[in-house]
């Protein structure tokens, strides 16, 4: 009913988000039952991650918009509209920006709190597949060729 399984996120707790091949999103826990949160994207759902420490997540996809969402009342508290079609997504551990990455191989970062756009970077042309933050690190992955970058973000988190 819902189609495959694209990704996944872990939640606060036991908490699980999955995001589908049919554009759903559903919550649940490892031990309990899955249910229908939203479809809101128009086209494809790629990137999926939950916010370090509110009840919120942030999603992202082919049809080039970044969704905020309260994860309480399932109702998005953003939207943006960007210029490519986007892969992946990653909350800063602090949760103040979350970056984006595209394919086109331009990653972006979004403050959440406004919505606006804090910077934008471009690493070659290959799609960015993975994007993740560790304290004061940035990571991106270009899974098509397997090669990996590390790029200090503290200027654009600061």
């Amino acid at each position: 009913m819902f189609g495959p399984v694209r990704c996944l996120a872990e939640g606060k707790q036991d908490g699980l988000f999955v995001g589908t091949t049919r554009n759903a999103i559903l919550q649940g826990s490892f031990s309990g039952e899955l249910r229908p949160v939203v479809q809101g994207h128009t086209d494809e759902l790629w990137g999926l991650d939950s916010h370090p420490t509110l009840e919120q997540f942030v999603t992202c996809g082919q049809d080039k918009l970044v969704h905020l969402w309260d994860s309480t009342s399932h109702q998005p508290l953003w939207s943006k509209y960007i210029e490519d079609p986007a892969r992946s997504a990653g909350f800063h551990p602090n949760g103040a920006v979350v970056a984006v990455g595209t394919m086109t191989g331009r990653w972006l970062v979004l403050d959440t709190d406004t919505r606006d756009l804090v910077s934008t970077h471009t690493d070659g042309n290959e799609i960015i597949s993975i994007v993740k933050y560790s304290p004061g690190v940035w990571r991106e992955e270009h899974q098509h060729h397997r090669e990996a970058q590390q790029t200090r973000l503290e200027a654009a988190v600061s």
